[in-house]
């Protein structure tokens, strides 16, 4: 018997690291039901081909959070959803600053959308800046961080057998504005840190020719022939220095970034579900 006849559950993401993907994809697990194929809009390609038709009855739509906001990249294809009176479950994943109030920006996109909202949740990531010198949120979502996003999915179920109401969660205009992701100097991405965060110069001696980094950049920064980067591209989501099996990108902050984000290393930052 499926909850008041829901019987898919469907992701869509966007997650340069993979912690929001985890963190989505553990959610929609959690409620049981039957799991479309998800709906990944990380890569240029995966992001131009994608029309934004989706399968799932109820969609768990997950981003990472930006300097209060979401992604640049997210935009044109999360205006390509038609929820049609459909179910979504906002998901903001972030790097133990802050939320901000992500989720009711994107619970607002999604109305605008059709959508209704039957739940929301704030999750917390290792930060896409932390590295071997600044290990900020290492490792999470942890074990504890899935649990709870599997628990969440449990009561996402429940809510679904009853007669649910919609989460009375406010909907708030983006941070940025609409068209924000048509100007590059508007992105948040570069906005704050832009001039103070970067990856590290190609070095051609160690480089391995593997071309992971041009693949795995969701912004297609990286030349393909010279490996370079193009600064005004790149949203530092440090996606690169992960993946690197040379260890020739690695992330560099300035002394200014590293005096911030240090004083955040014994933040103790916690899920918040609301349903």
């Amino acid at each position: 018997m499926t909850p008041n006849g829901v019987e898919t559950v469907q992701c869509v993401y966007f997650s340069p690291t993979g912690t929001t993907r985890r963190t989505v994809e553990t959610i929609a697990e959690g409620t049981g039901l039957r799991i479309a194929d998800p709906i990944d809009v990380t890569l240029p390609a995966s992001r131009e081909e994608w029309d934004g038709s989706t399968q799932g009855a109820i969609l768990v739509v997950g981003v990472p959070v930006y300097a209060g906001t979401l992604p640049s990249h997210t935009l044109d294809p999360l205006h390509r959803l038609e929820g049609n009176g459909r179910w979504a479950v906002p998901v903001a994943v972030y790097g133990m600053r802050s939320a901000e109030d992500t989720i009711e920006q994107l619970s607002g996109l999604l109305r605008t959308r059709g959508f209704k909202i039957l739940a929301a949740a704030n999750f917390v990531a290792e930060h896409s800046y932390s590295h071997d010198k600044l290990p900020l949120g290492l490792g999470r979502p942890d074990k504890r961080d899935l649990e709870i996003a599997r628990e969440f999915g449990g009561k996402i179920a429940e809510k679904l057998e009853s007669h649910p109401d919609e989460l009375p969660l406010e909907s708030r205009p983006l941070k940025y504005g609409e068209n924000y992701r048509r100007k590059r100097e508007d992105w948040p991405e570069n906005r704050r840190w832009g001039s103070s965060t970067r990856v590290s110069d190609y070095d051609e001696k160690k480089c391995i020719k593997c071309n992971i980094c041009v693949e795995s950049c969701p912004s297609g920064a990286i030349d393909p022939e010279t490996y370079a980067i193009d600064e005004a591209n790149c949203i530092r989501c440090f996606a690169c220095t992960r993946v690197c099996p040379a260890g020739v990108r690695q992330t560099r902050l300035s002394a200014r970034a590293m005096t911030f984000f240090t004083d955040l290393l014994d933040a103790k930052k916690e899920p918040e579900t609301f349903i």
